[in-house]
């Protein structure tokens, strides 16, 4: 999902990019977008997706409690599609500032979290017990990275939701539904629009 703030402007240097970037033919001087339109804020908030989980250069995870820009992502040579998005811009001739907020691990809100820390992965060392402090849902977007996003951002990116499936559907398997399908069934109702209602609080707040 992506935002923009001041969008004339961002999408205005876009079309103005893309149609210089284009055109073929033409016995003009192409089109160039003012220098003040060719600046963009990036900021990510994500989870291990926006830091790169899986890539060939991954970007370091943020510390949790603090929830400051990542300042290895930017580096040439970072994978995954928050630096691979930023050197996009780069190659059409933007000037690109990236804040990466991405923490691996975790999901969009605080009650999704405690959920989710309440009970350990069925495939885990301690079951459906307690998660231990190694294996807990270390944040979530609304408390330790929205605080952080910067406010000159013009442009941003969530990526969200993996985690808190897994947090809701573990929880579920351990019973927290109740002994019965009913209360079972009442658990993943509730549970289907904790997530809702915790990403809009999300995109509310840019």
């Amino acid at each position: 999902m992506e935002f923009y703030r001041k969008s004339g402007l961002v999408l205005i240097a876009i079309a103005a990019a893309f149609l210089a970037a284009c055109s073929s033919s033409s016995k003009s001087t192409p089109v160039t977008p003012p220098p003040k339109l060719l600046h963009i804020a990036y900021t990510a908030i994500g989870a291990s997706d926006a830091v790169g989980y899986g890539a060939s250069v991954p970007c370091t995870t943020a510390s949790p409690a603090v929830g400051a820009a990542d300042p290895t992502c930017p580096e040439p040579g970072a994978d995954g599609y928050v630096p691979d998005l930023r050197n996009d811009f780069l190659t059409v001739g933007f000037v690109a500032a990236l804040q990466d907020l991405g923490i691996s691990g975790a999901v969009i809100g605080p009650d999704i979290q405690a959920t989710g820390n309440m009970y350990d992965s069925i495939t885990g060392a301690t079951p459906c017990q307690p998660r231990p402090p190694a294996d807990a849902i270390p944040a979530n977007f609304l408390q330790n990275e929205l605080p952080n996003v910067n406010p000159a951002a013009t442009f941003i990116t969530i990526f969200a939701g993996g985690n808190d499936v897994n947090a809701i559907v573990n929880a579920l398997a351990c019973g927290a539904g109740g002994a019965t399908n009913g209360s079972a069934s009442t658990r993943c109702a509730r549970s289907q629009r904790t997530p809702a209602r915790s990403h809009s609080a999300a995109t509310g707040s840019l």
